[in-house]
């Protein structure tokens, strides 16, 4: 027996519900994914400078006073003899071209001698530069009949009267048998060159005469003692002499008369 169609069809209707139902039901709906929203990542804050620390300035070293400068020692200078009438001397550097002055010198010690001595004035020149007075002592002597004649020439700083330059020529019966030159660290021995005579030592003045003339003098007297001996020598010297003006100058040594210089003859 065949079943009712009508049966059939509403079988078929419910089975096709049931699978309508089921397929509802055994698939949950789908929920839909949240988009994320962004999240905005903040900026790293840039890390803050290291403070520096504050400058120090180191602390001045504590200055240790200078001790006091010694008092300078003051260096005895010799003392001239005293004299009641002592007076500053004149200028005696009477310097002209072709003036001269002659002498007598005596010697008395060790043995008695004498010899003729002339300073002359031979000019003006130049040293280096240097402005300079040309002088000559000329020293004539005869011996046994032998003449002997020794030439110092002499260039004098003008303003100050130093030794810039020498020269030394001796000579034998005019024949030249020596000759030497330098500066002034080599000065030659037997001779110094002329000077003004320092005011510190004048005593006085005097008028004395000799084979020159009678002159009205500046006197000076120095004290020199050297080797356990004490030499003193008293000069004379007018501004009218050229050259340093020497007129006469005595010597003693242990009070013994040993030489004695004398103007015979000048020309100003």
């Amino acid at each position: 027996m065949y079943p009712d169609k009508r049966f059939l069809k509403i079988s078929i209707v419910l089975f096709l519900v049931l699978l309508f139902v089921s397929g509802c039901i055994g698939q949950p709906p789908e929920t839909p994914t949240p988009t994320p929203t962004p999240t905005r990542t903040p900026k790293p804050k840039p890390s803050p400078k290291p403070t520096k620390p504050p400058k120090t300035k180191p602390p001045k070293p504590t200055r240790t006073p200078k001790p006091p400068k010694p008092s300078p020692i003051e260096t005895p200078t010799p003392t001239p003899t005293p004299s009641p009438t002592q007076m500053p001397p004149a200028n005696f550097a009477n310097f002209k071209t072709g003036s001269y002055s002659k002498y007598l010198v005596e010697i008395y010690a060790p043995q008695k001698t004498q010899y003729y001595m002339t300073y002359k004035v031979i000019g003006e020149s130049e040293r280096n530069g240097v402005p300079v007075w040309v002088l000559q002592m000329i020293m004539e002597q005869e011996m046994q009949g032998v003449k002997m004649k020794t030439i110092y020439t002499w260039e004098l700083k003008k303003d100050t009267f130093n030794l810039v330059w020498w020269k030394l020529e001796v000579y034998r019966d005019s024949q030249l048998v020596m000759t030497q030159e330098g500066g002034p660290s080599e000065k030659p021995r037997g001779a110094s060159s002329p000077s003004p005579p320092k005011a510190e030592y004048s005593v006085g003045t005097e008028t004395i005469t000799v084979p020159a003339g009678t002159f009205t003098c500046s006197k000076f007297q120095v004290t020199v003692t050297s080797q356990g001996k004490t030499a003193k020598t008293t000069s004379w010297h007018s501004s009218d002499v050229p050259v340093f003006g020497l007129v006469k100058s005595i010597t003693y040594v242990e009070n013994q008369k040993t030489m004695e210089t004398i103007l015979i003859e000048y020309k100003a």
